[in-house]
């Protein structure tokens, strides 16, 4: 994994500031708790990229045992006969998806702290952004459309910031 040179990563405050390809994996977990400093766009949506096919794969395992469970069911006479043997595969794969999206919550939370940082927007303009989502969630219930609209908003508010170029880039 490319680390960022010395000048670089002191004035980010990220050793990996800029990680590509798979090394922005490895970069994504070495700042697990980096709240300080920034992270470029490319560090960024490298990770997102590999984020989305780690769960592509997932979701379509899932799938996958979803429908040979299904298949199973097929066979059988009557309900009394069905086992919990063939949920096994589901609930495993639920099970490690789970495991794997409890564990990237905080790296999560720290990548795009440190984008909004990178791009010149205050950290603490995403925990609002974060608060409105959960206040509109809150008060309006999570399936009304004023929440929907509000947490679209929020979406696509976060995501123009996670998009600017950097400020003040030090590469």
């Amino acid at each position: 994994m490319a680390k960022a040179t010395e000048s670089v990563a002191a004035a980010t405050g990220n050793r990996y500031y800029g990680a590509k390809g798979v090394g922005a994996i490895g970069a994504f977990f070495g700042n697990y708790v980096n709240f300080t400093g920034r992270s470029s766009r490319r560090e960024y949506w490298w990770w997102t990229l590999w984020y989305a096919l780690l769960s592509l794969i997932a979701l379509v395992g899932l799938g996958a045992a979803i429908v040979m469970s299904a298949v199973d069911w097929t066979h059988l006479d009557n309900l009394s006969e069905l086992t919990g043997k063939s949920l096994i595969p589901i609930f495993i794969l639920l099970g490690i998806y789970l495991l794997f999206a409890l564990a990237i919550v905080i790296p999560g939370l720290s990548l795009t702290i440190r984008r909004f940082r990178d791009a010149g927007v205050p950290w603490w303009v995403y925990v609002i952004l974060l608060a409105i989502e959960a206040f509109a969630g809150i008060v309006y219930g999570g399936d009304s459309n004023t929440a929907t609209f509000i947490s679209a908003a929020v979406g696509i508010t976060c995501f123009v910031i996670e998009v600017l170029p950097s400020k003040n880039s030090p590469e």
